[in-house]
């Protein structure tokens, strides 16, 4: 079995088979594989297959969020394939997905095959300087909040701008 069974007291997350019962080591094993899953199962169907299920319902149907549902069939559909705003929003979205799957994806594995074998002088250097865009964002979040942090607030009257000094 296990050398965790030499440990007094010690019982394994599986169910226990009692003598004479038909299910065996094996099946109960699998039983407690099935209980570990079914929460992130659970999960998994209420945040993605259900909203992304009820979403494919309502691509049919012309509704404002409230009130009567009613079906629209393909109206929505062509409507929105026939809109040169999204044929555009689509193009885009293609050339990002092109340019990261065919340029920064390879480009970052070579850098980083690069300098994991030393094959760049000053390979620190480079590492530093691959990490600063991460550090120097929170730098810049913070710099944000600052100047929010000094603004007179929400109640100004837009347009009028409003010069005040630091203690």
């Amino acid at each position: 079995m296990y050398p965790s069974h030499t440990i007094k007291g010690f019982r394994p997350l599986l169910f226990h088979v009692k003598k004479g019962c038909r299910i065996g080591y094996k099946q109960s094993k699998k039983i407690s594989y099935y209980c570990f899953i079914l929460p992130a199962f659970i999960v998994f169907i209420s945040v993605l297959i259900f909203p992304l299920g009820f979403s494919f319902v309502l691509g049919f149907t012309q509704w404002k969020g409230y009130g009567e549902m009613w079906f629209a069939g393909l109206d929505n559909y062509i409507r929105m394939l026939t809109d040169p705003v999204f044929l555009i929003g689509v193009r885009n979205n293609i050339m990002i997905v092109l340019v990261s799957i065919f340029g920064q994806i390879p480009l970052g594995l070579l850098l980083a095959y690069m300098l994991h074998r030393k094959m760049v002088k000053k390979a620190d250097l480079f590492e530093a300087l691959i990490f600063l865009p991460i550090t120097s964002s929170s730098v810049i979040v913070a710099q944000l909040g600052n100047f929010y942090r000094d603004d007179p607030g929400p109640y100004r009257k837009p347009g009028i701008h409003y010069e005040y000094r630091r203690k």
